[in-house]
């Protein structure tokens, strides 16, 4: 009663996954459940704060939620599941916030940022897949479609590779081309600039003769007028 199960909006799930040598299969098992607060002001733009309570084992409180119906889906209003069986059959989803470690601490406390953790949230993950498969083995198809992605992944790589190396060429073929017209065309025109000076024609100078006057001994201009 002393409770506010009303603000209970989340829970943390503590799950051991180990493998079961009378079925010889791994499991994933609930152990234990954590409550967890959320208050706030998120009507007024605020983030709810998150405020764990307690720890529960599972198998303490198993007979009480075998007795909770709950909807298996939010399409049906039927009450097809136990609360158990949805732990049971992990339809929960969450992000792995902490792993059994000898100092005991959260993955925040050693990622120095959000894409650290989320790294390391993967890492985890694939390391219980590794030992899954390490455990069963695979079989000679899976490797056989690994082999092939590798061989076409290595192939694209020196497509790529080669197309880089012949565009680097080509700009190198362009860039010498560039420069030795460069070259060619001041080559030039110093050429043709001291062809110039040199075929320069020398200055003549002209006189325009001048009229002869009357006194001179050559000959004079003969008038003839009429009178009235």
């Amino acid at each position: 009663a002393d409770i506010p199960s009303d603000e209970v909006k989340a829970y943390f799930v503590k799950e051991s996954t180990y493998y079961d040598q009378h079925t010889a299969t791994f499991r994933s098992q609930v152990t234990a459940l954590c409550p967890v607060l959320k208050r706030g002001d998120a009507d007024f733009g605020g983030e709810l704060a998150q405020y764990p309570m307690f720890w529960v084992k599972m198998s303490d409180i198993a007979p009480y939620l075998g007795k909770l119906m709950l909807m298996g889906s939010s399409l049906n209003n039927a009450a097809m599941m136990s609360a158990d069986d949805f732990f049971t059959m992990k339809c929960y989803k969450g992000d792995i916030y902490k792993a059994v470690n000898l100092q005991d601490r959260l993955l925040s406390n050693y990622c120095t940022d959000d894409s650290a953790v989320i790294r390391e949230q993967k890492r985890i993950e694939k390391q219980l897949v590794d030992v899954q498969e390490h455990v069963y083995g695979r079989d000679s198809a899976y490797y056989a479609k690994l082999r092939a992605d590798s061989l076409a992944q290595a192939a694209a790589d020196s497509l790529a590779a080669a197309g880089k190396a012949s565009r680097t060429s080509r700009r190198t073929s362009t860039t010498s081309r560039r420069t030795s017209s460069t070259r060619r065309t001041s080559s030039t025109k110093v050429s043709s600039g001291s062809s110039t000076k040199q075929s320069k024609p020398a200055k003549t100078k002209s006189r325009q003769p001048k009229a002869s006057t009357g006194k001179s001994s050559g000959g004079g201009y003969s008038v003839r007028r009429q009178r009235h």
